[in-house]
This record gives structure tokens, sequence and C-alpha cells, in this order.
């Protein structure tokens, strides 16, 4: 590959905020010291954070582009015109036919998504992937039709029907496609009609991946893969984790350079995909000089000398919060104040249910306000401990390394996690805490009255989280290895 000097250029690619997830900057600024790199990412508007989240040190471009819900037949026109564009070129003829002939082909691919309609909704949809999206002349066409199809089935059947467990199934999986739709679609009309050409498509998450392929294959371009988690199982449904099972494993033969976050997860992605290596850097911090956070937190007043457990990150199913609250009544709050941290969902809400019903809430429980990603080292620094309750029967968690592992460790806090392979594998190689079995009840309650009992112990931990994480859990001992994979691919 070309030296930067001779303009290499790569492209990161992002379904959301980038500074939502910290590995994007780190790949990015790694990167922009070998290449020149420009972050394109896709935005909602309850992403939006304010400047002040933006990394102060960022050596590439970040391009940001507004997410637009197009109407059912706003998407597949667009990118009808785009593949006619494609054959027929920026001729003065184009400009004249493209733009009709566009709309009256999107209008006969919706008409016939409706007459086929609540079959290939309910049906046929599973069946159709991952060969819809494989194509630029195909993105988007199909599953944007059944859009309209949606809206119909819900407006005529009753509501305890669309609930109905397979039924539902069906919508999360063609709910999740049409939003990867969109993605894939204004990310590559945007590097497409802004001459993004790069070396290297460097693609985050399944999400983005389509997108990644398609580029690759109009400029001859490297593809890089980088795999957050285990997609097929971000949701509970049979028919959503065949299907994007297919839709991954189709995508991935284009990969040059395939990368995840932990080695349990790169064994299962290996052997499910059939792929001969999937690369292994953990989510991890770099070494800050300073983590201060200049922010007030009422965490040490409510503590008011207990030992502080802190949980902080997105509530979300699965993630073994309602279990924590659940056993947090066998535990003394006398010795031993849990804190949650993070945005306001339903998710939270239904914890802080639960907390009052069990009489903890505002006793031993507390909930925080979230604070900005680029904080969540700074803000952590207050606890003692640093909660991971994932749980492991949710193959969409067993595998991971969660962001707030490397946090909790940069800002020394001692680890208390179920039992995760790797997190588990870390504490242990760090002897940074303590691990508890969230199916055996009481195992929450015993791991924390041991921490309770033994402040020192908590100390020695917390003493060698920062260690740990001073000289082996940290970005720069992996970037090198990046770098390797990009240049290599």
């Amino acid at each position: 590959m070309r030296s930067r000097d001779a303009g290499s250029r790569v492209l990161v690619l992002a379904y959301h905020e980038p500074t939502l997830d910290p590995r994007v900057h780190y790949t990015a600024q790694s990167l922009a010291k070998k290449y020149v790199v420009t972050v394109l990412a896709l935005v909602q508007e309850f992403e939006a954070r304010p400047a002040e989240n933006e990394p102060p040190d960022a050596s590439y471009q970040t391009v940001r582009l507004p997410f637009v819900g197009r109407g059912w037949l706003g998407v597949p026109r667009s990118y009808i015109e785009i593949w006619l564009r494609m054959w027929l070129g920026d001729t003065r003829l184009a400009a004249l036919v493209v733009p009709p002939l566009a709309l009256l082909t999107a209008v006969a691919v919706i008409t016939a998504a409706l007459v086929l309609g609540v079959v290939a909704d309910l049906i046929a949809l599973p069946l159709l992937l991952p060969s819809i999206l494989m194509n630029e002349s195909r993105l988007v066409v199909v599953p944007y039709g059944l859009k309209m199809v949606r809206r119909l089935v819900r407006a005529v059947w009753p509501d305890w029907l669309l609930h109905w467990a397979p039924l539902a199934s069906l919508r999360v999986t063609s709910s999740v496609l049409r939003f990867n739709c969109r993605v894939n679609a204004q990310l590559w009309r945007y590097a497409i009609g802004n001459d993004l050409r790069a070396d290297v498509v460097y693609c985050h998450d399944l999400w983005t991946l389509q997108a990644g392929v398609m580029l690759k294959r109009r400029w001859g371009a490297k593809l890089i893969y980088d795999s957050h988690e285990y997609y097929p199982y971000q949701y509970q449904f049979w028919c959503f984790s065949t299907v994007i099972r297919r839709y991954e494993a189709t995508l991935t033969r284009a990969v040059d350079a395939y990368i995840t976050v932990s080695p349990q997860l790169a064994d299962e992605l290996a052997r499910v995909y059939s792929v001969a290596r999937v690369h292994v850097i953990p989510n991890v911090e770099p070494r800050p000089p300073s983590r201060a956070w200049s922010g007030k937190s009422p965490m040490s007043g409510l503590a008011r000398g207990r030992l502080k457990i802190l949980y902080q990150g997105t509530f979300a199913e699965g993630r073994g919060l309602e279990e924590v609250v659940s056993e947090w009544s066998r535990i003394d709050g006398t010795r031993v104040a849990l804190f949650l941290r993070g945005p306001k969902n339903p998710v939270r809400d239904g914890l802080e249910e639960r907390a009052a019903a069990a009489g903890v809430l505002g006793e031993s429980v507390y909930v925080l306000p979230p604070v900005l990603e680029r904080d969540l080292i700074g803000a952590a620094q207050e606890a003692d401990v640093g909660l991971i309750p994932y749980k492991t029967d949710w193959l969409g968690y067993r595998f991971a390394c969660p962001n707030k592992l490397s946090q909790y460790l940069h800002a020394g806090l001692a680890i208390l996690s179920n039992r995760l392979p790797y997190v588990e594998q870390v504490v242990r190689e760090g002897d940074v805490g303590l691990c508890y079995d969230v199916r055996l009840a009481g195992s929450l309650a015993t791991k924390v009255g041991a921490l309770t009992e033994n402040r020192d112990a908590v100390n020695t931990f917390k003493k060698n989280a920062r260690s740990f994480a001073e000289h082996h859990f940290n970005w720069e001992r992996f970037e090198g290895a990046l770098l390797r994979l990009v240049a290599e691919a």
C-alpha cells in the first residue's frame, strides 16, 4: 500500500454518532498516523452530542450525515437512479431520461411489492435475504417496498396478533433490515457522490458492511470489517438470528481483514462463517495523561462511607440488571450502595420500579443521570467497584468485551462481573476483582459480601486495575496490530 505522503486514503464508516463508541475514534486516530482518514457517519437526531464531546486531538476529518427516514418511494427511486447513472454516465441525455425513468421503475417495483404484500412480509422475507442487498441495483428496493405493506398490516390486524411471538419476530427482523438499508444507502450514495474514493474502506459494525462491499467493488479498495458484536443475537428471535446470520455470512466473503473484540468471539465467528482467521483487537482505552472530571456527582454524598458499586452505560434487556436489582435485597445496604448511571429509557424506568417495589430505591440503590462519553472514565473514579452484569445465555453478550471493562480499569475500579468468558479471563489475569454466576441464586450477594468484608482486598484490586490498564490493557498495545492488518490486507 502506498504511504500517506503518496495519498493513500482510508474511509471509515459508522452507522451512528461516532463519539458514541470510542473505538471509532481510536481506530481512525491510529490510521491517521499513516493514511489520510475520513470518518463518514450517519447520525440520528437523538444521538446528537455537544461539541465538547468531540475528541480534541482528532487527526482525521469527520463527516456527519443526518439520518433520513425517506418515504416509501424515495429510497428505491434514488437508488434506481444511481444504478441507471452508473450505466449511462453523467451525460446530458442521462440527466433528462434518468429521473422520470427511475420514478416509473420505483412505482412499478412498489406496486409489485404491494401485490405480493402480506406473503412477502410475513413468509418470503427470510428467504429473500441475504441476496436482496448484495448489488447496487437491488439495494433497498424490496425491503422498502415492504414498508408500505407493514403499514397496511398494522392498520388491519388487531394489536394482540401483531405481538404474537412469530409475527413479532418477523416484524423486528423487517424493521432492522429496513434501517440497515437506509444506512447503507445513504453512506454509499454520499461516498460516491462526493468522491470519497479510498484505498481502504473500514467498516464499523455489520450495519455499514453492505456499503463497504459495494464501495470495494466500485473502487477496487481493500475492505476491513470491525465486528463489535455477535450481531445475529442482538435480538432473541429465531427469524432475526437466522436472517442476520445468513446476511453477515454472505457479506464477510468480500472482507480482506476481519476483526473482532475478543478471542472467544473470534473463534465463534470463524467457526460459524467458515473464515480462516478473525483477528482480535479488544475494546480498550488509550493510556491517558489524566482523566480528571470537572463535573459534580452526588455519589459520595449518597454513599456516606459505604462501598460504592457503579454500573454505567446503556440500559438494555439481557444485561443482567434486573437480576442485580432483584437480588439486592439479600445484600446489606448499610455497607454498600449500588449506583446505576445511564440515559433514561424504558429499561431504566423498569429498574427503578423494581428497586422501588423492593424498598431499596433511594436507600441502597440510586439512579444517576448520564455523563458525556468523553467523561465516562473520569466520572467513574468516584466509585470503588465497576459492575458488568451481562448474561451469558444471551449469545450477543456471552463473548463480549464491553467498553466499560477498559473504562473501569483506567478509572482504577475493582471489577465485579458475571462470568463472561473474556471478562473473567481479564479479571483473573490482572487480579482486578471477582466474578459471580447470575444463574446461581445468591452468587452476586456472596461476592458483594466478600468485597464489603475486605476493603483491603478492594483497594488491592483497584491498584492492580490501574497497573493492568497502564501496562497491558490499553489501546497503545494493540495499535500496531491494527496498522499491520490494514497494511497487509
